[in-house]
């Protein structure tokens, strides 16, 4: 019985046993993703060692810069902000802090030098040119033979001429009206002009303190203190002269003349330290002498454009150096001998503020193109934009208040 049924147990396996097969190997759903399968992140590389800082290597323009303004600005500022550019005020902030008295190595006997031009440099105007316009306008030029030789002719001198022998003898009343006397006048400013605009500043400069023949120089001191007060006393500005009121090409003349306060301020401060302040100038020594002691100069330190002299009286031969353009530092050599802890000139006076290794100060009366920007920045000079002329009228410390209205 037992047998039996063993025998129907493996015969019923057999017989499932194919059906089995066929049906394939049992397949497992798929398993969804859980916060238990997702992928490990990657294991954090190990953290380098910190690299030394390296400092940043200092521009060109900062590398050019003299060595005395990388040193620490001072706490208290001796000039007032003003007008002054941030940079530019810093720097003077550390020439009066460290160039002076204050340092170490100063010696009475060999101070400190700073430069400075005068026209449109510590003034706004220029003196040579204001004297130029005020002895062609009340026609007190010495008219000699001389005088009239000095006129080039291919800039008027025959027309000029003959104006002023048309009015010569008339009443100064009489003469704004006078079509002569608008030739001559008008003739004057145009050979000035043309001068200026052919030879350059400086041989325009000459040429005016060559007209000065003739003077004494006691007599053109007095003229250009005159002068200097009646220019501070006008309205800055320029006025139109013409052959006649309908002109439509009238030659401008400059008038008014401004002491700058900044420059003012800063020239004490300086004197008041120790430094040696001199001025340049490209008009007639004289002159400059005089505008120069307004901001307290002593004359001894004004070189302006010098013209021989002969017994006392004024000639028209130049004598070199000038002291502006190629001139310039020559005439830094010659007078001063020592380099300056700072120039302050205006651009046309790139001779000059290359001169030396102080800080140089580059007034602009308007923005500069980048390529001359980008030049000068490169050798280090500071820029500082031309201040404007003060509105109100200004008095010649010493002297007398000027009469008003004006002559011809």
């Amino acid at each position: 019985m037992l047998r039996r049924g063993f025998l129907i147990t493996i015969t019923a396996v057999l017989i499932a046993a194919p059906a089995v097969s066929q049906q394939g190997p049992v397949r497992r759903k798929p398993r969804t993703r859980s916060h238990r399968t997702r992928p490990r992140p990657p294991a954090p590389k190990p953290i380098a060692p910190p690299k030394p800082l390296v400092p940043a290597e200092p521009s060109a323009e900062i590398q050019a810069r003299p060595e005395l303004l990388r040193r620490p600005l001072p706490k208290e500022r001796r000039l007032s902000r003003g007008r002054w550019n941030p940079l530019v005020a810093d720097a003077l902030e550390r020439i009066l802090e460290y160039a002076g008295e204050n340092d170490p190595a100063y010696t009475p006997a060999n101070p400190p030098v700073a430069v400075f031009t005068l026209d449109d440099g510590l003034v706004n105007g220029d003196l040579g040119q204001a004297l130029f316009n005020r002895l062609t306008r009340r026609a007190e030029f010495k008219f000699i033979p001389a005088f009239w030789a000095l006129i080039p002719q291919q800039y008027g001198r025959a027309r000029i001429e003959a104006g002023y022998r048309g009015f010569q003898g008339t009443p100064p009343a009489s003469w704004p009206n006078d079509p002569y006397y608008r030739m001559y006048r008008k003739g004057m400013l145009r050979a000035y002009r043309s001068i200026c605009e052919t030879a350059g500043r400086p041989a325009c400069g000459r040429w005016i303190a060559s007209l000065l023949i003739g003077f004494e120089e006691r007599e053109l001191r007095r003229y250009a203190q005159e002068t200097l007060i009646e220019e501070l006393d006008r309205p800055v500005g320029f006025d139109d002269i013409g052959d006649t009121p309908e002109d439509p090409k009238p030659e401008p003349e400059r008038r008014g003349i401004r002491m700058i306060p900044e420059m003012l301020e800063l020239l004490q401060a300086l004197r008041g330290q120790g430094i040696d302040v001199w001025v340049l100038s490209d008009t007639n020594d004289w002159a400059a002498k005089v505008f120069a002691g307004a901001y307290g100069v002593h004359p001894s330190r004004v070189v302006g454009m010098r013209v021989k002299v002969s017994d006392e009286m004024i000639t028209g031969e130049s004598l070199i150096p000038t002291p502006l353009g190629s001139g310039a530092a020559e005439a830094v050599t010659m007078f001063i001998g020592r380099s300056p802890v700072l120039t302050v000139s205006s651009e046309e006076n790139e001779e000059l503020l290359a001169w030396g290794r102080g800080v140089r100060v580059v007034l602009t009366r308007s923005p500069p193109d980048r390529k001359t920007e980008s030049r000068w920045r490169g050798r280090g000079w500071l820029l500082q934009p031309a201040f404007s002329a003060v509105r109100a009228p200004q008095r010649l410390p010493g002297s007398a208040q000027p009469e008003s209205g004006e002559t011809p």
